[in-house]
C-alpha cells in the first residue's frame, strides 16, 4: 500500500506538460511506472486471502490521493459565476462586520418589510445584479474562513486567494461527509473506507465544490448526519443538525418531513427535535437581533425561495418543457436549451408544481414509516430530494447534491441501488459540465484546460441538439425505478448487505477476541 500511496502522490504532483510531451517525457514517468510495478510484484506473492484486502486498500488509497489533488489543483480556479456573490459577501463583511452584512441597522417598520417580503422594495445589493440571499451559519462561516486564511504562504496572488477563500467552505463539507460515512458505517470498517473513498473521488462531489464553489458541500453532511440522527431515535441532535444545515442553505428544510417520519418510527420524541432546532435558529440569530438587522436578513434570505425561474438548468420535466415554450415562440430546437420564467408559461406551474412533489413526498413518506432506521432515513432524503429535482420549479442544476451523498449514505445494499447510483452521478455530472463546464480559468495554472473551457458550447449540441434533453429523459426513467423499488430498497438499505467470510462486522471481531 506504501508503494500504491507513493506512486498514486507522484501521478498528482505530475505537471501537465509531461503529459501533453509524451513520448518524449515518458523517462520523467519512469519512478511512477516502477512503483506500480513494485507494488503489483508484492501484491501477487501474497496469500490469497490478503489480495482481495491489497486490492480495496489500493483502491482507496488511490481514491484519496486522488481526489485530494483534483480539490488542491481546481482550488484557485475562478469557479462559477456563483463565487463572485461569495467574494462580495466576504468583501462586505471585512468591512461592516458579519451583523451588518444584509444592511446597516434601521428602525423595525413593518409595512416595509412587508413591501421587501413582496418584492415591492429592492433588496440591498453589494453590488450591480449581487444580492445576499443566504441564511446568517453560510455567513458566519465564510466570514470565519476569511478571517483565519493565509493564502500567501501557498504563493498564490490576489485573485486566486479569493477564490481558495470562497471554496474552502464546500471543499471543508466533503471533508465532513468522508468523516461522516467513516462513523455512519463504523460497524463494517471495509465498507465506511469503500463508501467514503467513493464519495470523496467521485466527480459529483468535487466539481461542485473544488471546481464550481457551490456551498451545497457545505451544508449536506450536516443534513444527512441530521437524517442519521433522526432514524436513530436521537430527537435533539436531529432536531440541531437540521437546523444548523437549514442556517447555511434552506434547501436542507427539504429533509425536515423525512426526518419527522424516521424520529415517529422510532417512537422519539419529535418536540424535543423542534425546541432543539428552535434553540440552534436562536443562537444563530440573536447576534442579528442585537445589532437591529435582523428584519433586513429575513427578506433577503425569504425572497430566494420566490424565484420566477421556470426551468433552471436541471434536466428535469420543467427544462424539457422550457424548451418547447422557446421552440413553439420560434426558437430553433438544435441550439441549447434557454432559461425560462414564469411570465413566458400559460399555465398554473406555481400551482402544479408543489402538488406533483407533495404527492411524490407522500409515497415516500408511507414507505418510509414502515421501516425504521438510519439507512433508511437517509435513502428516504435521497427520494424526496430527487423528487424537488424532478417535479419542483426553478430547481438549478446544483441543487440536487445532496442526493449522491444520501444515496451513498444508504450503503448502496443491493445491486440495483449501485446502479441506480452510477446512473445518477454520470446524469448530475453531465449535467453541471453541460451548464457550467469546468468555470472559468485564470492565470497560468489551468492554461491546459483552456482549450477544452472554449469548445464546451459546442460539444454541449454535439448530437445536434442540447445534450440536457437527453439527460432529462434519463433523471425521469431512474426517479421513477427509484420509486417503484423503494419500498424493497428501505428494507434492504436497513438490513444491510451480507457479511462476508472476509470481511466479519465489527461484533464478530470482539466476539472472537473475548473467546
Amino acid at each position: 500500500l506504501a508503494l500504491v500511496a507513493g506512486a498514486a502522490v507522484a501521478l498528482a504532483f505530475t505537471p501537465a506538460l509531461l503529459w501533453l510531451t509524451l513520448p518524449a517525457s515518458a523517462g520523467r514517468l519512469a519512478p511512477v511506472a516502477a512503483l506500480l510495478a513494485a507494488a503489483t510484484v508484492v501484491g501477487a506473492r501474497q496469500p490469497r486471502a490478503r489480495r482481495s484486502a491489497l486490492a480495496l486498500g489500493a483502491m482507496v488509497t488511490v481514491a484519496f490521493v486522488l481526489g485530494a489533488a483534483v480539490r488542491g489543483w481546481f482550488m484557485p480556479s475562478a469557479g462559477s459565476w456563483d463565487t463572485e456573490y461569495w467574494k462580495g459577501w466576504t468583501a462586505r463583511m471585512g468591512v461592516h462586520g458579519l451583523t451588518r452584512v444584509y444592511g446597516e441597522p434601521e428602525p423595525f417598520d413593518l409595512p416595509r418589510l412587508a413591501a421587501r417580503m413582496r418584492g415591492e422594495e429592492p433588496l440591498l445589493m453589494i453590488r450591480p445584479g449581487i444580492t445576499i440571499d443566504y441564511p446568517p451559519l453560510s455567513m458566519a462561516l465564510l466570514r470565519l474562513l476569511s478571517a483565519f486564511s493565509t493564502p500567501a504562504a501557498a504563493g498564490l496572488d490576489g485573485a486566486e486567494a479569493q477564490n481558495v477563500v470562497v471554496k474552502t467552505l464546500p471543499v471543508l463539507g466533503d471533508g465532513a461527509a468522508v468523516l461522516f460515512l467513516l462513523v455512519a458505517f463504523r460497524r463494517r470498517p471495509r465498507r465506511a473506507l469503500a463508501l467514503a473513498a467513493l464519495y470523496w473521488a467521485a466527480p459529483p462531489s468535487w466539481l461542485a465544490s473544488a471546481v464550481l464553489g457551490y456551498l451545497d458541500g457545505a451544508y449536506v453532511p450536516v443534513a444527512a448526519a441530521g437524517l442519521f440522527m433522526a432514524g436513530r431515535g436521537r430527537a435533539g441532535w436531529a432536531g440541531a443538525l437540521l437546523a444548523a444545515a437549514a442556517l447555511m442553505k434552506v434547501t436542507a428544510l427539504l429533509a425536515l418531513p423525512v426526518a419527522a417520519t424516521a424520529l415517529w418510527a422510532a417512537r422519539a420524541p419529535l418536540r424535543r427535535a423542534v425546541a432543539a432546532g428552535l434553540a440552534v435558529v436562536a443562537a444563530a440569530l440573536l447576534p442579528f437581533l442585537a445589532a437591529g438587522t435582523l428584519h433586513l436578513a429575513v427578506p433577503q434570505v425569504f425572497r430566494i425561495i420566490f424565484q420566477k425561474t421556470f426551468s433552471g438548468g436541471f434536466a428535469n420535466p420543467w427544462w424539457v418543457a422550457g424548451h418547447v415554450v422557446t421552440v413553439a415562440g420560434g426558437g430553433d430546437w438544435t441550439a441549447p436549451v434557454r432559461f425560462v420564467r414564469y411570465e413566458t408559461v400559460g399555465w398554473p406551474v406555481s400551482l402544479i408544481a408543489p402538488a406533483l412533489f407533495a404527492l411524490a413526498t407522500v409515497w415516500v413518506l408511507r414507505a418510509q414509516r414502515k421501516v425504521p432506521g438510519a439507512r433508511a432515513a437517509a435513502l428516504a432524503g435521497a427520494a424526496v430530494v430527487f423528487a424537488y429535482s424532478m417535479l419542483a420549479v426553478g430547481v438549478h442544476e446544483n441543487h440536487p447534491h445532496a442526493l449522491v451523498l444520501l444515496l451513498v449514505a444508504s450503503g448502496l445494499a443491493s445491486r440495483r441501488m449501485r446502479v441506480l447510483f452510477a446512473g445518477v452521478a454520470v446524469s448530475y455530472t453531465a449535467n453541471m459540465l453541460a451548464l457550467s463546464g469546468l468555470g472559468r480559468f485564470y492565470g497560468p495554472r489551468h492554461l491546459v484546460l483552456e482549450p477544452l473551457a472554449t469548445a464546451w458550447p459546442a460539444l454541449r449540441v454535439l448530437p445536434g441538439f442540447d445534450v440536457t434533453l437527453l439527460l432529462a429523459a434519463l433523471n425521469a426513467f431512474l426517479f421513477v425505478w427509484l420509486l417503484r423499488c423503494l419500498p424493497e430498497e428501505l428494507r434492504r438499505a436497513e438490513a444491510g448487505p451480507p457479511a462476508s467470510a472476509h470481511t466479519p462486522p465489527v461484533e464478530a471481531c470482539r466476539a472472537r477476541a473475548m473467546i
